[in-house]
């Protein structure tokens, strides 16, 4: 497995964040120039999600390498309009009351000390969401799998089970008990759907 590391975060906390999902998937693509090589998959969880979905997408306008499965979890598919609130032209104050009202968040992050820290980059990732806009084009010949927590308020089993029109080879969503980060709580139950995906190379519906 390979994490993708995002500018303005960990080992590449001095780069600027890109608040915009198509300079992210560019920069993935320019990080990963090898991708195709060999059998792949691509798992994304929230913006993740959009993330992988259009880094496929730019890989089939260029003529590359398809993943063999892509696997998105924790957001309403694309074609949806977002219907959560705008807040990444909030300040730091406002944009954490905000996240503590409206969103399914970790209590670790309204530490102040965190806070700080983590703002900017949060601030990044919520405009890159608020700004993403779906452009219609022919579904993945990929099998998309969509994940999701059953009780996420984020993005509702409705909306992610709409994924499936994405693809030529729709499957059947799976839900986790849980919220938006279902993933941290149901961690093991996960890892092993993704292993036996990952080791067949394949994916059933």
């Amino acid at each position: 497995m390979i994490p993708v590391q995002y500018p303005g975060r960990e080992t590449r906390y001095n780069e600027p964040n890109i608040p915009r999902v198509e300079g992210l998937v560019e920069d993935f693509l320019s990080r990963h120039p090898t991708i195709g090589e060999a059998p792949f998959a691509f798992f994304g969880h929230s913006l993740g999600a959009i993330v992988a979905f259009e880094a496929a997408r730019k890989l089939r306008a260029r003529g590359l390498h398809q993943p063999f499965a892509l696997l998105v979890s924790g957001y309403p598919a694309p074609h949806l309009p977002r219907t959560r609130p705008k807040i990444s032209h909030l300040d730091q104050e406002a944009f954490f009351a905000a996240l503590k009202q409206d969103f399914d968040v970790t209590d670790a992050l309204f530490d102040p000390q965190l806070a700080s820290y983590v703002y900017p980059t949060l601030q990044a990732d919520f405009e890159a969401v608020e700004t993403y806009r779906f452009a219609p084009e022919a579904p993945l010949d990929v099998p998309i799998l969509p994940l999701g927590g059953d009780q996420d308020r984020e993005a509702t089993p409705e909306q992610v089970s709409a994924w499936r029109q994405h693809s030529t080879h729709p499957l059947q969503p799976r839900f986790f008990p849980g919220g938006h980060f279902y993933l941290q709580e149901k961690q093991q139950r996960l890892l092993i759907l993704l292993v036996s995906i990952l080791s067949r190379r394949t994916i059933q519906g």
